[in-house]
């Protein structure tokens, strides 16, 4: 049986029909909070009780500021350009 449920059987599970979404409404609290403690990082950052949480806030104001850095594609050893090749296949 290639997966699901099998013909003539009813729908199971999910969020019934006519139910409010509430990732929306969610979201949007999330969104407020951080507003509210935006304040926070750049505290933790210059008077962080360690290292380790100075280091943490100030990495994540830079991802928020300027995004998480790109990820370098080396080839299967680390080292180097990573190298595509297109191989035609013939059916054989």
């Amino acid at each position: 049986m290639p997966g699901g449920r099998p013909k003539g059987y009813p729908k199971t599970g999910g969020r019934k029909a006519g139910t409010a979404n509430k990732l929306q409404e969610t979201r949007s609290r999330f969104r407020q909070m951080a507003i509210d403690v935006e304040h926070v990082l750049p505290e933790i950052a210059l008077n962080g009780s360690t290292d380790q949480a100075r280091i943490a806030a100030v990495k994540e104001i830079n991802e928020r500021a300027y995004g998480k850095a790109p990820q370098p594609l080396t080839d299967a050893d680390g080292e180097g350009p990573l190298v595509i090749k297109l191989i035609k296949y013939d059916g054989d």
